[in-house]
């Protein structure tokens, strides 16, 4: 039953992630860096705006940093598009290029272990997006010793991990 168990959980692939989709992600963005609505329960569900939530700063695109005051403890954003990613950026994304994924994946793991939710994306969540949320799952779960993270930490405690539903572009059009 154990081996059961443990087929079942090797069996992450691009077709079963999970995904939210960019309405969801505004929502629990704004619920994550303290801009709670409204009481009004109509409010209670408006996304943020465009311009509330993407950053256009060219600088800080090529630097890789959202211009951000408050990040989120619970929830990380990861941007893996490459040089797409000049022109804008969702508010408090991180930016790691598909093209440096290999290298900064065990990091990034480290970094995120006591992040609830993580959300991967790229220009249209098809390709790089999914990609890198499946190597950070296969990187989570070849840290996971005996049922503990390497630095001894109980690794029962779930993250998730998600894809964002039509990319970029699709977050723009909110």
């Amino acid at each position: 039953m154990a081996g059961q168990a443990y087929r079942q959980e090797q069996e992450i692939t691009l077709t079963n992630l999970q995904t939210i989709t960019p309405n969801d992600l505004s929502i629990l963005l704004q619920k994550s860096i303290g801009n709670s609505p409204s009481p009004n329960p109509s409010t209670d569900t408006k996304p943020l705006t465009i311009t509330d939530t993407l950053t256009t700063s060219t600088t800080a695109a090529a630097a890789g940093e959202s211009n951000t005051s408050s990040k989120p403890k619970d929830l990380a954003i990861i941007d893996v598009r490459d040089s797409d990613h000049i022109g804008g950026h969702i508010k408090t994304s991180r930016h790691v290029p598909s093209a440096t994924l290999d290298a900064r994946m065990p990091e990034l793991v480290r970094e995120l272990q006591d992040v609830p939710v993580v959300v991967f994306h790229c220009a249209l969540s098809q390709q790089r997006g999914p990609k890198a949320a499946l190597r950070y799952l296969r990187e989570q779960r070849r840290r996971l010793v005996g049922g503990q993270h390497e630095d001894g930490r109980d690794g029962a405690a779930k993250q998730k991990v998600l894809v964002l539903q039509g990319g970029f572009q699709e977050w723009q059009e909110l």
